[in-house]
């Protein structure tokens, strides 16, 4: 940690702010007391109660973050309320790999409280047509990226520069950002691509990782619109 904060100190914050979110979670389910567990039932409400827990104590860890700190609070609202659904969507894979490792295989994810759930069971879960529709891409998606994450491989560092880009995304954003918050959210953008690339010794080989990494995002982000899309048709 000392060796990122040195070298990458945005990137090494963000990392910090993981570290304590994840923290928050092991307090809140006991997961450093017990191995993950495949489950044949999914809870649909416990899964989006987690989901809620995750928003309602993951900002407060931001306070201190670079860039994120000097927005207008309204900007900041603004900002983590697009970036938790994404966020939530990928860390859900990368969470899954990190823990679980080679102990499942592509077909198993693990939810926030250490629940494992086959890919069949998930797609077999009862719940009202409304909800089905909406999990059904939240599903699809996990199953589409998780082999792909895999096989990339990932290193903290370059999970926490995805954590970065879609907190400095402002696509899809329900209120504009300020004037003053689009020119912080321009220097946030240029500090963390640029510690990547000297993560990456400026080798143009390994900057390709980004464009694959990117391109994930992208497709995260259409994941999310789509499913946001869906809860409104249904409402």
């Amino acid at each position: 940690m000392d060796v990122y904060e040195k070298k990458y100190p945005t990137l090494a914050n963000m990392l910090q702010i993981y570290l304590n979110f994840t923290k928050l979670r092991f307090d809140q389910y006991q997961r450093d007391e017990r191995e993950p567990e495949v489950k044949s039932t999914f809870n649909y409400i416990d899964y989006i109660r987690m989901n809620h827990f995750d928003a309602e104590n993951g900002m407060a860890l931001f306070e201190k973050f670079p860039y994120f700190c000097e927005l207008p609070e309204s900007d900041k609202s603004a900002l983590f309320k697009r970036f938790r659904e994404p966020f939530l969507l990928f860390e859900r894979i990368y969470d899954t790999l990190n823990i679980v490792g080679s102990k499942l295989d592509d077909k198993y994810i693990m939810l926030q409280n250490g629940d494992c759930f086959n890919f069949a069971t998930l797609n077999q879960a009862f719940m009202p047509r409304e909800m089905s529709n909406v999990f059904k891409i939240i599903f699809s998606s996990w199953a589409a990226f998780l082999p792909v994450i895999r096989k990339m491989n990932l290193e903290i560092i370059e999970a926490v520069y995805i954590f970065c880009c879609l907190l400095w995304n402002t696509s899809y954003l329900d209120s504009p950002i300020s004037k003053e918050g689009e020119e912080i959210i321009r220097r946030g953008r240029i500090i963390i691509h640029k510690e990547m690339r000297e993560f990456y010794d400026y080798d143009e080989i390994k900057w390709e990782r980004i464009y694959s990494l990117r391109n994930f995002l992208i497709k995260t982000e259409k994941f999310v619109a789509e499913y946001k899309k869906q809860v409104v048709v249904d409402m």
